[in-house]
């Protein structure tokens, strides 16, 4: 018996066709691991600190997540300048030729991280809480959370180049995060509002939004529900009763 309609798939080509056999994509990406590189260079020791309101756990480890030091600091956020100045001579100590300065971004205590990193000439990356969410399950295949072994987690992503650069925090980009946040804001607002009113509309006036809605909706036949149909022949019958926008208007007022 001949097999004649089984032939074998064709092979998907994701490069581009310009011979280097390196897509688009593998480009972009390289060029992100390249920038990250400089920030998180091999003769840097990664600093890992897991921040909270009072309590700051600070970690110094190598790129194979050894724990060279750890501390923890009972202060607060913009307090942190003698933290990094301790994480600095401890890195010195081992050989380290700097430090490389690590952080959820959850709050606003990690601008004020970036900001004395900064004042002390040390890269500073975050890393983003659901990856060290999954990180924490592949650690020892359990969900435990404790603020030692998430410094240590921040500090292992960052050496694995698993981080982003954040952005600069200027007037500018202040400006578009507040107007972002004011929008989402606003929206939810507006729906919660828009929900209410039908919630409270049905309630009194159970066939009202069909009524309201009809001639949008059905321009052509009236709404066939029995509730609806009594509702447009008691209005019929009484040329008395005003516009029923208005009767839902005034019944929720």
């Amino acid at each position: 018996m001949r097999l004649a309609g089984l032939v074998s798939h064709r092979r998907r080509r994701t490069f581009m066709g310009n011979g280097s056999g390196v897509s688009r994509g593998d480009r972009n990406r390289n060029a992100r691991l390249a920038r990250l590189r400089v920030l998180v260079p091999a003769t840097n020791a990664i600093v890992g600190i897991d921040l909270a309101d009072k309590k700051q756990m600070v970690v110094v480890t190598d790129h194979d997540s050894k724990v060279l030091a750890r501390k923890t600091f009972r202060c607060r956020a913009w307090d942190l300048g003698a933290a990094l100045d301790w994480a600095a001579e401890r890195a010195a100590a081992r050989g380290w030729a700097g430090v490389t300065v690590a952080c959820e971004p959850t709050g606003h205590r990690w601008r004020v991280l970036g900001q004395l990193a900064a004042d002390r000439a040390m890269p500073f990356v975050c890393v983003q809480p659901m990856l060290t969410s999954w990180a924490r399950r592949s650690e020892d295949l359990t969900s435990d959370k404790t603020d030692e072994k998430d410094a240590v987690l921040i500090a292992r992503l960052t050496a694995q180049l698993r981080c982003y650069v954040p952005e600069p925090v200027d007037e500018t980009w202040g400006r578009l995060r507040h107007l972002g946040a004011r929008r989402e804001q606003l929206i939810i607002e507006m729906v919660s509002q828009i929900q209410q009113i039908r919630a409270l509309l049905e309630c009194v006036w159970p066939a009202g939004r069909a009524m309201l809605l009809w001639p949008a909706s059905r321009p052509n036949s009236p709404p066939t529900s029995p509730s609806t149909q009594t509702s447009r022949s008691s209005i019929t019958a009484n040329r008395s009763i005003p516009n029923p926008r208005f009767i839902g208007t005034n019944a929720i007022r």
